[in-house]
């Protein structure tokens, strides 16, 4: 445990040395990032959607008929905690 903590304060250090070297670069660089980033940021966003969506349908396709809870029993533990809660 104790080489964890060596570690991760090595890490800062060489993070903080780094940083003051080369703290500026991010200046020189921003008008490029902004360029690419907000002429693609729609597409980005939708793309971003998109693979969350189809992560999430094929988890959920995965998992066996068994655990795979319906929409009722999913809205039914919500209302029950809110029951019990007063």
């Amino acid at each position: 445990m104790a080489w964890l903590v060596i570690i991760v304060i090595v890490l800062l250090v060489v993070g903080v040395a780094i940083r003051r070297n080369y703290g500026n670069v991010y200046a020189a660089l921003a008008p490029h990032i902004e360029k690419f980033v907000g002429l693609r940021m729609d597409q980005i966003l939708k793309g971003l959607g998109l693979a969350t969506l189809i992560i999430w349908l094929i988890v959920f396709l995965s998992v066996g008929e068994e655990d795979r809870p319906g929409l009722d029993q999913i809205f039914k533990g919500l209302f029950n905690r809110g029951e019990e809660a007063e």
